[in-house]
């Protein structure tokens, strides 16, 4: 993920400006130095550039809905990737078509038992997923899910591959 161009604390005190007084230019700030990463982001998860710029829009929507609940001296970028997954992730699940089961399945086809099984253990995964805190949530979702290297997380993630490695093991740990 492309490192964001406001730091944390930066991030934090334009969010309490707007939390406190609505000011556009607190939240002007707040888009110009978050949304370049969460775009980049969401557009790993997407592969769809209009998709990610959604997702990022309807994150800002629920940050100027949801402002006064983030808790005071917070850097909301945590909360704004977490919000921006969600979305793409319910976005992909939205998506799925609904396939009919033919009466008979051809003898290569698998059991429909052995799909719902698989289907069941993704969702345990992404409920696993859900509960880690991040960065282990992150790494463990672009590794996956989307099927990244180490090295590749690491460039998008903007630390060194063993970092990504420490937090994908402590990940597995939890």
């Amino acid at each position: 993920m492309p490192t964001p161009k406001l730091a944390p604390q930066a991030a934090a005190a334009a969010l309490a400006r707007y939390a406190e007084s609505g000011s556009h230019e607190a939240l002007a700030e707040l888009f110009d130095g978050l949304a370049p990463g969460l775009l980049g982001f969401v557009l790993q998860l997407t592969g769809e550039m209009a998709r990610a710029e959604d997702l990022v829009g309807e994150a800002f929507l629920r940050l100027i809905e949801h402002a006064d609940r983030i808790e005071p001296g917070r850097d909301p970028g945590p909360w704004m990737r977490t919000v921006v997954h969600n979305a793409a992730r319910d976005l992909r699940r939205r998506a799925r078509p609904a396939e009919d089961v033919p009466a008979e399945l051809p003898a290569d086809e698998p059991d429909p038992r052995e799909l719902a099984e698989a289907a069941e253990a993704m969702d345990r995964l992404a409920d696993a997923l859900e509960r880690l805190p991040e960065p282990y949530r992150g790494v463990l979702e672009l590794r996956l899910r989307e099927g990244l290297a180490p090295a590749q997380i690491a460039t998008l993630r903007g630390v060194s591959p063993g970092t990504v490695r420490m937090q994908q093991s402590r990940a597995l740990d939890r």
